[in-house]
């Protein structure tokens, strides 16, 4: 059992060089956590005033790092990915260590600032998990739902799509 974005999941079921190439066709979700939102930014001394000056620079990401990824190849574009925590990589961004920062978090995303200032982002989670209701689980159409999961949202009169 694991967490994983909703993109690295389809990576995963397709078999993509992230997944290590692999079809995983068996991962089955048990329940949604939360909406994500995806953001970079770059100091402005740095010059990248778009993402395709982004091409060869140092750029942080974090969890999201696959899409990351897989939006910079689509436009061709190829970068030096640098992983990490986010705190961690914000610091290294702010001190000019990386050119770029990417990060992929709950809405409403915080700023550089609430990153490198949080001692414990875990004792963030509990408030954000606000959005994970029963409710928003119809919305997934693209994992196939845990049997047991799928009859727990449909008790609750959750509709969920076939897939």
């Amino acid at each position: 059992m694991g967490c994983a974005w909703l993109g690295s999941a389809v990576d995963a079921l397709r078999g993509a060089p992230a997944s290590g190439g692999r079809v995983h066709d068996k991962v089955r979700a048990l329940f949604s956590i939360c909406e994500t939102g995806f953001h970079g930014g770059a100091l402005r001394a740095s010059g990248i005033a778009s993402v395709l000056a982004l091409a060869g620079m140092k750029v942080g990401a974090g969890p999201a790092e696959t899409f990351l990824r897989s939006q910079l190849a689509a436009r061709g574009l190829g970068i030096q990915v640098v992983s990490g925590d986010p705190s961690v990589l914000a610091r290294q961004w702010v001190a000019g260590e990386i050119d770029a920062l990417w990060q992929g978090a709950v809405v409403p995303i915080p700023s550089p600032a609430a990153a490198m200032s949080a001692t414990d982002p875990k004792a963030e989670i509990h408030p954000l998990a606000g959005g994970t209701m029963p409710a928003n689980a119809g919305a997934d159409t693209v994992l196939p739902w845990h049997p047991a999961a799928a009859r727990f949202f449909t008790a609750r009169g959750v509709r969920l799509p076939v897939i």
